[in-house]
């Protein structure tokens, strides 16, 4: 580990990546620099315990060029899992794929970018229709255990 601080948290950093909260810390002005840059962030949040994931794809580098952004946008659905009832990092991957889709929606369009968005798109939407569903069901079984107890209740009370 070097002694470079980050200006965003005043974490160590070795490379391009903050190795704390995953922001840009180095220079990317050429897309292989920005590809280098996203790949160290990948390989942050793989090899980080639970929590740190979390802040790592919340706040991580996104970069600017249209190709990285769909990787990067590719990479959270692989994150998103719908069976996991409120997961953290599930939450943190739809939110960063928010951000991925505002940013490709800033650039110009291409076949390629309107296909990786479309997915994107369809993707968030999926979770939120499960997470509707789950809500729904939720709230259903939490009526027939109220209705149930107001009958024990009235029926114990006659007696």
């Amino acid at each position: 580990m070097t002694n470079n601080k980050c200006p965003h948290c005043g974490g160590a950093y070795a490379g391009l990546i903050c190795d704390y909260c995953g922001a840009l810390v180095g220079k990317t002005d050429t897309v292989e620099q920005q590809r280098r840059a996203l790949d160290e962030l990948h390989r942050l949040i793989v090899n980080s315990p639970w929590e740190k994931q979390l802040l790592l794809i919340k706040s991580g580098y996104l970069p600017d060029d249209a190709n990285l952004l769909i990787d990067a946008g590719l990479k959270c659905i692989s994150l998103i899992n719908d069976a996991e009832v409120r997961s953290g990092r599930s939450d943190a991957a739809q939110g960063r794929l928010e951000a991925v889709i505002t940013k490709l929606q800033l650039r110009p369009r291409d076949q390629e970018t309107s296909k990786a968005l479309q997915l994107f798109r369809e993707r968030l939407d999926k979770s939120a229709r499960a997470k509707a569903h789950d809500t729904r069901l939720g709230l259903g079984l939490f009526a027939v255990i109220f209705v149930t107890i107001i009958i024990l209740v009235m029926y114990f009370s006659r007696k």
